[in-house]
């Protein structure tokens, strides 16, 4: 129960662009973590039992969330603990190294260098190609293979011959104001930017999305509509198919929209600046602007001016992102599970742990 209300806390601030109180929130994570943390692992050395008990011994556990990873241990010290690492680093809003017990599968360069200097056992310690995506992802990524040819001699300004598209999307609760703002900047500028379309995710924004719709019935031309879309499942498709995403730099999204190899486009200007980017994502935008990955957009004009000439800087970004090592965590993490070794090192643990195990997962 506190865990849905903290989660509808964290959503409500999202979808009112709320930004500025993130700290706040992870300050009080923080400080009631010790208050929690003896009923978390209770519960969850409870459920563990329970699983255990119906399905036979659990050989390894695989998490995807970094708050949980101490109460895991906590709870069952005796399973191997294997940790996907989501965020670009370990950062002290979203810690992710608590215990050198756990196998880190890091996605990149800086999340594993930063185990490194905090001595992480080798054996311990590996690195993936990326962030781990949605299957759908790699279905387009392969798609994206078999057009290769093609994709290097089409203009970047078109998906057809005649329009472009471009993503808005901000996770699953979209703030409401970030991103009419750069849907009316778009619609000031329709007599320059070409024949545009917006499509914006608006997940559990529901409000917005009705928004949006009235805004497209009252302004859309035949240079530019507005797409609005709630949940779909569809994600990879429609990104694939659109020139640039327009967005906060989270890494799920960033490491989206490079697999897909598109620009990534910070619209600062309707973010409220630097403020509005939260702790875990100033490294994802660092490493978006130093190896020229994206772009921010600190003003309108700037903002529009990417539109009025697709075949500078976006191009420019979309050649970098081509240099990049395709992303193939997906398909390397099973093969992690599949073939690793999994120990535990503890000796008092029950007599199944104490050798060598190839994995039967509770995810």
């Amino acid at each position: 129960a506190n865990a849905e209300l903290a989660d509808s806390v964290y959503n409500l601030v999202l979808m009112k662009g709320w930004t500025f109180l993130t700290p706040l929130l992870y300050f009080f994570a923080r400080v009631l973590s010790p208050i929690t943390f003896h009923s978390l692992r209770n519960a969850l050395h409870h459920s563990l039992e329970q699983i255990q008990r119906k399905h036979g011994v659990i050989n390894g556990i695989v998490s995807f969330i970094p708050f949980l990873n101490a109460a895991i241990i906590a709870a069952q010290p005796h399973i191997p603990l294997i940790t996907i690492v989501t965020d670009w680093n370990s950062s002290e809003a979203h810690p992710w190294f608590q215990d050198t017990r756990q196998y880190l599968l890091c996605a990149t360069s800086d999340a594993f260098e930063t185990a490194q200097n905090q001595n992480w056992p080798q054996n311990r310690l590996h690195k993936l190609s990326g962030l781990v995506l949605r299957e759908q992802f790699y279905v387009e990524i392969q798609r994206n293979q078999r057009n290769q040819s093609i994709s290097h001699r089409r203009p970047l300004r078109t998906i057809d011959s005649d329009e472009m598209s471009v993503l808005i999307t901000f996770g699953g609760c979209p703030p409401t104001g970030s991103v009419i703002k750069i849907v009316h900047a778009i619609l000031r500028a329709n007599s320059s930017v070409g024949n545009l379309e917006m499509i914006v995710l608006c997940g559990r924004n529901e409000a917005l999305k009705k928004r949006l719709e009235r805004i497209n019935d009252l302004n859309s031309t035949e240079n530019s509509r507005i797409q609005a879309l709630g949940f779909v499942s569809n994600v990879a498709t429609i990104m694939n198919r659109c020139v640039c995403v327009i967005g906060k730099p989270g890494p799920g999204v960033v490491a989206e929209s490079l697999a897909l190899t598109k620009p990534m486009i910070i619209p600062l200007f309707s973010m409220g600046g630097l403020n509005g980017i939260m702790p875990q994502e100033h490294d994802v935008l660092d490493y978006l602007l130093h190896n020229n990955l994206g772009c921010i957009s600190t003003t309108e004009p700037d903002f529009i001016q990417l539109f009025n000439t697709p075949y500078s800087q976006l191009e420019f970004i979309t050649n970098s992102i081509r240099k990049l090592p395709q992303n193939q965590a997906l398909y390397e993490v099973a093969r992690f599970l599949q073939h690793t070794q999994l120990q535990t090192t503890f000796i008092d643990a029950p007599i199944e742990y104490r050798t060598n195990i190839r994995p039967k997962l509770e995810m």
